[in-house]
Order: C-alpha cells, then structure tokens, then sequence
C-alpha cells in the first residue's frame, strides 16, 4: 500500500491511501535511511559519506574447512590492518535459528578506506553498470571491485584473508553519518534509521530504533492529552541521544581508520571539536 502524506498542520496529518483519505493526530515515519519523510520535511538533513566503506560478507561453516572454522569457532576476533581499519568476525546462527554445530554460518566484516570522487563511484557501481548510493547487495559487486578485494585479502591474517576468498558473494554498505536538525514536524516525528543514522561500529542502531518508540510511547503518555508537549519533550532528548551516538560512533571510526600498523596500540586523537558541530560547519560552508 502506498501512503501519501496529503497535509501537515500543527493539529494532524491528512494521508491518502488506494484512494481513501484517512486523518491522524500523529504520523510517526519509520521508513528507514533515505527517508522521504525525512527528505520532505527536513531536507537540510547533514548526510556525510566517513571515507571508507565495509566489505561484509556471511559463509555457512560447512562450505569452510574445518581448520578455518575451529579458527573463528567460540571467537570474536578482531584483526587490525596495516594503514588502518580492522576486520572483525564471529558466528551467527544459521537457517532457522539454529546455533548447532555444523549449522552456522561465519559473519565477517573488513572496514577499508575509499576515497569520495571516483573510487567510491567506482566501487559503489554494480555488476549491472548502476550506481548505488548505500550498499551493494550479494550478488551484484562488480568484478573489478571483488577482484581488488580478493587482492586486498593478502593484508590480513592468514585465516581472515582465506575467509574472505572463500565467501561466495561479498556485499558492501557505505559507511554514512546522517544528522537531522529535529526529530518532530508539527504532528510528524521521525524514527529509527528515519532520523539519524550512526555508524555500525557503535552497534546502536536496532537499539536507538527500539529507544526511539519506546521513549516517545512514554512521553505521550506522561503529557496526555496534550500530544504537542509530549512530542517536545520526546525530540528534545532523542536528538540529544542521537547526536551524541553520531559522535561516538565517528571516534570510533578515526581510533580504527588511523592506526598505522597491525599492533594493538591505542591511538589517542587530538581534542577535536564536535562532530555535529563540525558537520555543522561543512554544511554551511558548501551552502556560501
């Protein structure tokens, strides 16, 4: 069913769907990254690509060799790349939920700085010829793309690089930063991935969504009947939270992405300003 937003006051939402117009004190847009809710109602939205992208890529344990699996088997390793990034892997349960061994499947993820411009565009680019913007699906990477991975792979562990070779059908998600200014617009609220969008290293984001309804379910009890206050209070703390989570999940990117060789010593960055007020700047800078 498609859902269209007809009319957006400071009383309601006026909403037409197969051709029946319907009307709501609230509409709660949960649509996920690249939101049209969000691209209608909050268009100065700050979206920044990190400057890397994460290959990731899922094997089941009996297409691997036993020595591989043992290898990963009760572990969740970590191996850091000389230049920056890291590579992380651990077991998750395979078809339907099962944790048996000899059932589940090896998730691995290898986060590898691209330059915006070209390499991304080229990267980001399917088997088809079109251009992505968020991720690349399994089975739609270019050859060129998975070719260079493969060649990649002789930068990691031994174990991880043979990982990667054996995995069938590698995709890739482009890492972003996503910050809208508010969270409520009258009587439409963003939320989840509608809203802000923070980095996997924070491993957040099914969390935040969760947080995100729960948080506003209580506020517009706690103000009843007066859904208006409600929301102020709810958009006043989870936008707070979200960039705060923003901000987080960027410093855990640079402590990943400057490390300059393979040990395990913490990289300790300089004070720097805010993220959301760094992005801030950018912003209005590309706006002048």
């Amino acid at each position: 069913m498609e859902l269209e937003i007809a009319e957006a006051t400071a009383n309601g939402v006026t909403l037409r769907a197969n051709r029946e117009t319907l009307t709501a004190d609230l509409l709660i847009a949960a649509d996920g990254f690249r939101s049209e809710t969000q691209a209608r109602f909050a268009p100065e939205t700050i979206s920044r690509y990190a400057g890397y992208i994460a290959w990731r890529g899922v094997a089941d344990e009996t297409d691997l060799p036993d020595a591989l699996v043992a290898f990963f088997d009760d572990n969740f390793c970590f191996c850091d790349v000389g230049g920056g990034g890291h590579a992380l892997c651990y077991l998750i349960p395979g078809e339907g939920g099962s944790t048996a061994k000899g059932t589940r499947r090896l998730n691995w993820v290898w986060y590898v700085t691209v330059p915006e411009g070209e390499s991304l565009n080229s990267v980001m680019t399917d088997g088809a010829g079109r251009q992505r913007h968020a991720s690349v699906p399994a089975g739609h990477v270019n050859a060129t793309a998975l070719n260079d991975l493969h060649r990649r792979a002789e930068n990691l562990e031994r174990h991880f690089a043979d990982l990667v070779r054996a995995t069938p059908e590698p995709f890739i998600q482009s890492i972003l930063d996503v910050a809208p200014p508010e969270m409520v617009f009258g009587r439409v609220c963003l939320l989840g991935d509608a809203a802000f969008v923070v980095r996997p290293h924070t491993a957040a984001a099914m969390a935040k969504a969760a947080a995100d309804a729960s948080a506003l379910a209580a506020s517009l009890k706690d103000f009843a009947p007066n859904i208006d206050q409600g929301l102020t209070v709810w958009n006043r703390k989870q936008v707070s939270w979200g960039r705060r989570l923003v901000d987080h999940g960027v410093m855990l990117g640079e402590r990943s992405t400057r490390r300059k060789s393979t040990c395990r010593a913490t990289w300790k960055p300089k004070r720097r300003p805010r993220t959301w007020e760094m992005l801030q700047r950018r912003q209005r800078t590309r706006v002048r």
